[in-house]
């Protein structure tokens, strides 16, 4: 009987021992870079135009586009 009684006791505490959905967690984590530095953030430069820029319409492609200027701009729908 001696023998049978660690597995004896094994059969009866194991159901106590279970686990349960109410006491189960699952986290995920996911890190880019080196921990604990922060990149430097660069803000653009802000576009100032002095004097009003024409516009031409080719027709095919269906916006507006600045003439003249040492950048891009686009005119569609109100929006520069």
């Amino acid at each position: 009987m001696r023998k049978f009684m660690p597995y004896l006791m094994l059969v009866l505490l194991a159901p106590v021992s279970q686990a349960y959905a109410s006491n189960v967690g699952f986290s995920i984590g996911i890190n880019f870079g080196v921990p604990g530095v922060v990149a430097p953030v660069y803000a653009p430069q802000p576009v100032a135009i002095e004097e009003p820029s024409v516009f031409i319409d080719p027709p095919e492609l269906g916006f507006y586009v600045a003439a003249g200027l040492p950048y891009d701009l686009f005119f569609v729908g109100n929006l520069f």
